[in-house]
C-alpha cells in the first residue's frame, strides 16, 4: 500500500467533443480523504474493497475547469464547470434498484478503480455530467461542490422534514456541510464528536447542540446521519437514535459490513436507509451549487494546499502518516504538469 511519485497514465484523446458532449480544459482537482485512507491501506470503503497495488491509481475525487469546446446547447466555450464521477445517472440497472454506489457511468470517478479520472489536461464527457459554477465561486469552493451535494443526498434520503432535530455523528468537513445543508432546510443540529476542536468547528458551522460521544445518555433523534471516517462510530448512531429513526450511513455497504451484531434490531426496517457511497443525482449538484453561490458561509476549505502533479505523490503519503489530515489537498493541472 505504497504510492509513489504519480506515473502518468496515457489515455487516448477522444477528439472534438460529439453532440451533448463538452470538452474541459481542467485547473484544479481536488484529493479525497478516501484516497489518503487507501494510500494508509485502510479499506476501500466507497465499494468495500481494499485498493489492488497492481492498479493504476488516478488522482482526484471532484475537478473544476473550462469549457474549451462544446457540442452541448446548454454549454457554451469559456463555462466554468465543476466534474464528479459521482452523479450517478439515476436510469442504470442497479440505479433504476437505488444502488446508485454500483452505478455503471461511475467510471469518471477518480476514487474508483481502473478509472479514467479527470488528472489530465482535458477531458471529454457528456455534457451532463457537468454543471456550471459562477466565477465569484473560487476553484477549491468549486471541488467542495460534491460535498455539498453529498450533505443533500443523505438528507433527502434520510427524509429529513423541516423544524425537527437531527443527529449528525461526525464533525469533519462533510459533517459540518451536513449541519450547514440541514439548517438550510429547516432542521435543528445535534453534532456528535470526540474532538473538542471539531464540536466547536460543528458550531461555528451553525449547530444548535454538540456532544461528545461520552455525553449521549439520554439523547435521541429521529433521524441520524452517519458522517465519519471511523466505522466503530456506527454504534454511536444506535445510541442515539430513536426507536424506529431513519438512520443514514456515508460509505457504508451495510450494518454487517462494520460488524455491528443485529444492526436491524435496533431500527425498525421499513424506515432504514442504507447508502453505500455518496453518489448523487443531477439535481443534487444544482442544488448545492446554487447554495453555496448565496449568502456569505463558510463552506470550509480552512487549509487549502496547492500542489503540482509532481508533488502529489508525496503529499498524499504524508497526509496519510499524519492522520487525521492536516490540509485540504488540491492539484493544479496545466499544461506544463500533465501530459496525458
Amino acid at each position: 500500500r505504497y504510492v509513489g511519485a504519480p506515473e502518468l497514465i496515457a489515455i487516448a484523446d477522444p477528439g472534438p467533443p460529439k453532440a451533448d458532449e463538452v470538452r474541459v480544459g481542467m485547473e484544479l482537482v481536488a484529493l479525497s480523504i478516501a484516497e489518503v485512507r487507501a494510500a494508509r491501506g485502510d479499506r476501500f470503503r466507497h465499494f468495500g474493497q481494499t485498493l489492488d497495488p497492481q492498479s493504476p491509481f488516478v488522482f482526484g475525487f471532484a475537478g473544476v475547469g473550462r469549457v474549451v469546446a462544446s457540442g452541448s446547447q446548454a454549454l457554451g466555450v469559456g463555462a466554468r464547470v465543476v466534474l464528479s464521477g459521482l452523479a450517478s445517472c439515476g436510469s442504470c440497472t442497479f440505479c433504476r434498484r437505488r444502488l446508485e454506489n454500483h452505478c455503471l457511468n461511475l467510471k469518471f470517478s477518480g476514487i474508483d478503480v481502473d478509472s479514467r479520472g479527470f488528472a489530465c489536461e482535458f477531458v471529454t464527457l457528456p455534457a451532463r455530467r457537468v454543471f456550471p459554477v459562477p466565477d465569484s465561486l473560487a476553484l477549491e469552493k468549486c471541488c467542495v461542490v460534491s460535498e455539498v451535494a453529498t450533505a443533500i443526498h443523505l438528507l433527502q434520503r434520510g427524509r429529513l422534514v423541516a423544524g425537527e432535530t437531527v443527529g449528525v455523528v461526525g464533525a469533519g468537513r462533510h459533517g459540518r456541510q451536513i449541519v450547514r445543508v440541514a439548517k438550510r432546510l429547516g432542521a435543528r443540529v445535534v453534532a456528535v464528536d470526540p474532538d473538542a476542536n471539531a464540536r466547536e468547528l460543528a458550531l461555528l458551522a451553525g449547530a444548535d447542540g454538540v456532544l461528545a460521544p461520552d455525553a449521549i445518555e439520554g439523547h435521541s433523534f429521529p433521524l441520524v446521519v452517519y458522517a465519519n471516517s471511523v466505522e466503530s462510530s456506527v454504534h454511536t448512531c444506535l445510541d442515539i437514535a430513536e426507536f424506529g429513526a431513519r438512520i443514514v450511513l456515508l460509505g457504508t455497504p451495510a450494518g454487517l459490513d462494520v460488524k455491528i451484531e443485529e444492526f436491524m434490531r435496533r431500527v425498525v426496517h421499513s424506515e432504514c436507509e442504507l447508502i453505500g457511497t455518496d453518489s448523487k443525482n443531477p439535481e443534487e449538484f444544482t442544488l448545492a451549487i446554487e447554495m453555496m453561490a448565496t449568502g456569505d458561509e463558510d463552506w470550509d476549505i480552512r487549509r487549502p494546499r496547492r500542489l503540482g502533479l509532481a508533488d502529489a505523490g508525496p503529499a498524499l503519503i504524508d497526509a496519510a502518516r499524519n492522520w487525521p489530515i492536516a490540509d485540504d489537498l488540491f492539484v493544479e493541472l496545466t499544461a506544463a504538469t500533465t501530459a496525458g
